[in-house]
């Protein structure tokens, strides 16, 4: 008899959870190049540029007085940025264009990053793709 309402608590815990991970997954799926999507993941496409002092990625599409931001990448995501540069842009450090995942802090209002010179701070996940570029203008199709 004991078993017959462990296996409801157990099936009605699966479906409670189910129902809770599709929203999770659903914030993973690629965004849209226009706005911030702040606190969550969502991919972005932009000028990325690294250096001595500097972690700057500069978003298309984003209003011009919320940017740059400072990036703070994964030990993942600085290989992956490596690997790409060494073959788009060796011995370079950006800007470069790129395809990038992470998550985007809230603004910060005395500024973030190096000397407060950023907007806000950026999670860098993944690097999903990188090109040469000018490092100003974004390409008409990203």
């Amino acid at each position: 008899m004991l078993r017959r309402p462990t296996l409801l608590v157990m099936a009605a815990l699966a479906a409670a959870c189910a129902h809770h991970a599709a929203p999770a997954v659903a914030q993973l799926a690629p965004q849209p190049a226009r706005g911030v999507v702040a606190d969550s993941v969502a991919e972005y496409v932009g000028w990325y540029r690294w250096s001595f002092e500097h972690s700057e990625f500069v978003a298309c599409g984003v209003d011009a007085g919320d940017r740059p931001w400072w990036v703070v990448p994964t030990g993942d995501a600085m290989r992956q940025r490596d690997s790409l540069a060494a073959i788009v842009a060796p011995g370079g450090q950006g800007p470069v264009f790129v395809r990038v995942r992470g998550i985007a802090g809230g603004r910060v209002a005395t500024g973030a990053g190096h000397m407060g010179g950023s907007t806000r701070y950026f999670r860098l996940f993944a690097v999903l793709d990188m090109r040469k570029g000018d490092g100003a203008t974004c390409p008409a199709r990203a």
